[in-house]
């Protein structure tokens, strides 16, 4: 850029002397051709200077629009930075001594987390408002919890069997099926489904009856993946796949239930009588 410059300001320097009529000439050469004297083109590497002053009033405002930290969380900040740093030249060069400040540090970090992590225990302990009944906060509320849950969790399962039914597809030679088989059964008989086996290949399957596919089930499992057991309504037009694979019995309850909640919008009030 400065050769530019120093070409733009000094194309006509020379040694030779010049006459009047000459000087003249260059002097309306100049006035006329002042447009050349701009330097243009891929050369001038500096033809966005017009809008740097802009670019910088523009960053000088953002920074000021920006609010400050809160001193707390300035110390935070700096505690982490402090940290970061400490660590990542301890990886870098892993003497004692590095390795001893990113310990400090840490042990500074653990220290906070400790006092914070006592305090919470204590406000949910104070603070009536914050203790919710319906989440376990220990093992023992965790223990009644899951028997309030598997209480529940029956009274649904035996409400959805008076209007719904299971469907297992399934495949003589499928392994799968022959062990997923009995706990499906055992599922159906312990809340009351009535259960149908579906075979394009079999008309019997562990011993019981199978029936063939309509089309309905080759529209939601076209690779004829088995075993797949399906939650089907009594009029036969609301039909889900639940299971996909072999699963325990709870796994079962707790798909159906999913899948009930999200598309029927099963409420408490629907079976607590």
């Amino acid at each position: 850029m400065l050769l530019i410059n120093d070409w733009s300001n000094h194309a006509f320097a020379g040694t030779m002397e010049l006459d009047s009529s000459n000087k003249n000439e260059m002097i309306r050469f100049n006035v006329n051709n002042q447009f050349w004297q701009q330097p243009q083109g891929f050369l001038w590497y500096n033809e966005d200077h017009a809008y740097k002053p802009e670019i910088l009033k523009f960053s000088q405002d953002k920074k000021k629009q920006e609010p400050e930290l809160e001193p707390y969380s300035q110390r935070i900040e700096a505690l982490k930075k402090e940290f970061n740093r400490a660590q990542h030249k301890a990886l870098d060069d892993p003497t004692l001594e590095n390795v001893i400040i990113v310990q400090r540090l840490h042990k500074q970090i653990l220290e906070k987390s400790h006092k914070f992590a006592t305090m919470w225990q204590l406000a949910t302990i104070l603070d009536y408002k914050l203790v919710n009944m319906d989440e376990p906060v220990n093992s023992l509320h965790k223990k009644l919890y899951e028997i309030r849950q598997e209480e529940e969790n029956r009274k649904k399962l035996k409400f959805l069997a008076k209007n719904w039914g299971l469907i297992m597809q399934v495949n003589q030679g499928c392994n799968y099926c022959q062990a997923f088989t009995p706990i499906v059964r055992e599922f159906a008989d312990k809340y009351g489904f009535q259960l149908i086996f579906v075979s394009n290949s079999e008309t019997r399957f562990q011993g019981m009856p199978t029936i063939k596919d309509t089309g309905l089930l080759q529209t939601l499992n076209p690779a004829k993946l088995v075993p797949v057991l399906y939650l089907v309504d009594s009029s036969g037009i609301q039909i889900y796949p639940v299971v996909r694979g072999v699963i325990s019995e709870d796994k079962i309850a707790e798909n159906i239930l999913l899948v009930v909640q999200h598309h029927n919008g099963l409420k408490v009030n629907d079976y607590d009588q």
